[in-house]
């Protein structure tokens, strides 16, 4: 996990309206930080993908990133759409230009987060998608 998804999880994890939509995993909420879904993983689940992209993003005097991060919410094809469309827009409001996300070494400048959208999905799940993109000034 990266200090960036790390920043993500614990701003998701600390978010009743989120967690609440989401099954458990080994006792926690289940957000996932890497692309492979553990295989006793039960939907409702989130997977905090890894970068987009990362980019710098300094100024004259300060040094910083651009990191940009899809976060996935998915289901049971037999659920509510409407569940999974819920729980993306709650961690859109979250993190959309919110208080910002605790990265180790850079403070949150801003958060802007598009979506949610439909995600490709196999026959048994079905999922929405945000995109955030966070500007990170090195502390």
């Amino acid at each position: 996990m990266t200090r960036v998804q790390d920043g993500i999880y614990q701003m998701l994890a600390a978010t009743t309206e989120v967690t609440s939509r989401l099954s458990t995993y080994r006792g926690k909420p289940a957000i996932f930080t890497r692309n492979r879904i553990p295989g006793d993983a039960v939907p409702w689940y989130c997977v905090i993908e890894d970068a987009l992209g990362d980019s710098p993003w300094d100024t004259k005097t300060t040094r910083g990133r651009e990191v940009l991060h899809d976060i996935k919410f998915y289901d049971f094809e037999s659920g509510d759409p409407s569940l999974v469309q819920d729980a993306a827009e709650f961690a859109r409001d979250v993190l959309h230009r919110g208080p910002g996300i605790t990265v180790s070494g850079y403070g949150t400048l801003i958060a802007v987060v598009s979506g949610p959208i439909a995600v490709p999905s196999d026959d048994q799940t079905y999922g929405r998608v945000i995109t955030a993109r966070f500007n990170l000034i090195q502390a």
